[in-house]
């Protein structure tokens, strides 16, 4: 009974720091006083308490540098603090996430329905989907700091401010809008009965909208009587004229530049582009279409669109009878599908990388990213991989059409090395990624279908509750969770921990085969309620949480070594290269 009491003694300030730091940090603790914490922290002890799945708390090191990581009433409560970051997350209610070197402080509640950002003395706030708020705070080119605001409580509600002076509006009645639509400004009394709008380059009225409409600016001016009739005209730049929208079309474009355009159109009958190099003609569209640039020498023919479709170049191949089957290839990127959504491939070629994309059934998508790193003037240089015998004959071809000498691609030195990333998902059973690095994770049930930034604020709240096995691994350190995180195991080459959820805890410091003298191990059952714990060759046992025996040095003292580092995690989520993330 003494032994628990001094258990709960040492339990009490954990749970009271896990308590006060639910609640928002003052300003004052993003400055020096969390780089003094941080370097207490430091100091601390490997393992400050553990109670797992009630409470733990622990410090890992690795060469990436020190992350304090606590868990409570797992998998609800959660914390990271490392020297840049802070992350507290109550699952799935709320989270705090702190970016001490940009002061910016997140708060997510029941994401995405609520979020409240600060950035230095910006906020953005937003409770989808009735109320939006941001306040910016930039500096200009004359060192001047200037505030742009701008909110709503959707529909009816709008104000803000900025440079261009203050707006409000209550909608459909009346009301000023500015910097909406990429507009200056735009005012309107019972919307749409009567708007008018002021941008770059003209004032516009409108009434009713889009009815009845008129510009006019300073080298711009038009009408509109819609569906009827309508002229848009900028002097030197381009001429519309439209009648019984959509049919007749008839534009000039481009007057300023080497290449001017002009479009007529009887749509869908009859319709043409032409410039000085290339020519489009469409009758009855989609049923056939003809496509001829001469400066690449190309023509492309449609009958009916998408179905049929015939490309040719030199330099360029391409057929298409779709759904069943197409191909089109070209020196920098080649694509087929067949039975389309069911099979499809995309290669591209970047100068220092080969990117390829393989979808199977839309659901099944693989990305990969290939390249060769060579040593240059003592650093490490990348470059593509060669060029396939199909890609060095496209590639002579168009030269050749152009005009331009080709330039043979060099051989690949000796001692080249291959590097590649890849990131698959096969939604929604699973995600497989695997970095630069040989960084490597692995999840069972990932719904999730869009890309990594706009996947972390949901991973962060909600991914324990539909992750039925997930695996990181960095070198050789490795984690495991299993059954929404009720089953965890962590391992590297000097420790091993498995815990079950309150039932099972079992911890092994040393490699295999040390002697007993430099090893620790330990077993716990029901809470810690059963165990067995021996550091060298001194043993304690415990039965209902009463312990017996003697007690044990720290295994650092038995090693008679500096602290051994826990296992840390392979980083969640992994890291994925831009050109590899979907």
């Amino acid at each position: 009974m003494r032994s628990r009491a001094r258990t709960l003694l040492r339990l009490a300030p954990l749970l009271a720091l896990a308590l006060a730091s639910c609640a928002p940090a003052p300003r004052a603790e993003r400055g020096e006083i969390p780089a003094l914490r941080r370097r207490e922290r430091a100091r601390a002890p490997e393992e400050r308490s553990d109670a797992w799945p009630l409470w733990a708390r622990e410090i890992l090191r690795t060469e990436r540098g020190a992350t304090e990581h606590g868990e409570a009433l797992v998998p609800l409560w959660e914390s990271e603090i490392t020297a840049e970051r802070r992350v507290r997350v109550l699952r799935p209610l709320f989270s705090v996430v702190d970016d001490l070197d940009r002061d910016r402080r997140t708060v997510r509640a029941l994401w995405p329905f609520f979020m409240h950002r600060t950035e230095g003395r910006s906020k953005h706030v937003f409770l989808m989907p009735l109320y939006y708020y941001r306040r910016r705070i930039e500096t200009n080119a004359q060192g001047e700091e200037e505030e742009d605001r701008d909110g709503w409580i959707f529909p009816v509600i709008f104000w803000g401010g900025g440079r261009d002076g203050p707006h409000f509006a209550v909608f459909p009645l009346v009301g000023q809008l500015k910097g909406y639509f990429a507009k200056k400004y735009i005012r309107f009394f019972l919307f749409p009965l009567w708007m008018e709008t002021h941008s770059q380059w003209y004032h516009a009225w409108h009434f009713p909208w889009p009815i009845l409409g008129a510009w006019r600016g300073e080298d711009q001016r038009g009408w509109r009587i819609f569906p009827l009739v309508g002229m848009d005209r900028r002097d030197g730049k381009f001429y519309r004229f439209w009648a019984l929208w959509p049919i007749v079309h008839y534009q000039k474009l481009g007057l300023d530049t080497r290449y001017p355009t002009t479009v007529a159109a009887a749509f869908p009958f009859w319709a043409r582009i032409k410039n000085a190099h290339l020519s489009y003609v469409t009758v009855l569209w989609p049923f056939f279409g003809r496509r001829r640039d001469t400066r690449s020498d190309s023509i492309e023919w449609h009958a009916p669109w998408p179905v049929y479709s015939y490309s040719r170049a030199p330099g360029l191949r391409g057929l298409k009878f779709w759904p069943l089957w197409g191909m089109r290839r070209a020196p920098t990127r080649w694509s087929h599908f067949a039975l389309w959504p069911l099979w499809g491939r995309v290669q591209e070629r970047a100068p220092k990388a080969r990117r390829l994309h393989r979808r199977v059934a839309v659901i099944f998508n693989v990305w990969t990213r290939e390249w060769y790193e060579v040593e240059r003037d003592g650093r490490a240089v990348r470059v593509a991989p060669p060029l396939s015998e199909r890609e060095l004959r496209l590639a002579r071809e168009r030269a050749k059409a152009r005009g331009k000498p080709f330039v043979e691609p060099e051989p690949l030195p000796e001692g080249a090395v291959r590097r590649s990333t890849a990131h698959a998902h096969l939604w929604p059973l699973f995600r497989y990624q695997r970095d630069a690095q040989d960084r490597r994770a692995f999840q069972l049930l990932a719904p999730l279908w869009f890309g990594r930034r706009a996947r972390e604020p949901f991973d962060l709240h909600y991914r324990p509750f539909w992750t039925l096995y997930s695996c990181r691994r960095a070198g050789g350190e490795r984690r495991a969770d299993a059954l929404f995180t009720l089953l965890r195991h962590d391992r590297s080459s000097e420790h091993r921990r498995v815990r079950l959820l309150g039932v099972f805890d079992y911890k092994r410091t040393g490699e295999r085969g040390d002697a007993p003298e430099v090893t620790e191990k330990r077993w716990r059952f029901l809470l810690g309620a059963f165990g067995y714990h021996r550091v060298g060759r001194r043993k304690r046992f415990r039965f209902l949480w009463i312990p017996f025996g003697r007690r044990l040095p720290k295994i650092e003292e038995v090693r008679g070594g500096a602290p051994e580092p826990e296992p840390a995690p392979a980083p969640d989520p992994l890291p994925v290269p831009e050109a590899v993330a979907p």
